[in-house]
């Protein structure tokens, strides 16, 4: 029973930790973990914050953007 929980719980630490996201880095400094952004044509960028809700920045306010898969963008 007791490795049953054991085992239950590595899976969940697992998959909270493999759960990999963008971020993005502020000039003042602040990371912001994103799920996706999009560049527009204007003066902002929009993105989707970790709760899913869809924000927008000035993109003077940003100094780079870091992908999951290794890519930064700044």
């Amino acid at each position: 029973m007791k490795k049953n929980i054991y085992w239950l719980i590595v899976v969940l630490i697992f998959s909270f930790t493999a759960n990999a996201q963008n971020k993005m880095l502020l000039v003042t400094g602040k990371k912001i973990n994103i799920e996706s952004y999009k560049i527009g044509e204007g003066e902002y960028l929009s993105y989707k914050n970790e709760k899913g809700k869809t924000k927008s920045i000035n993109k003077q306010d940003i100094f780079s953007i870091k992908e999951e898969n290794g890519k930064e963008t700044i």
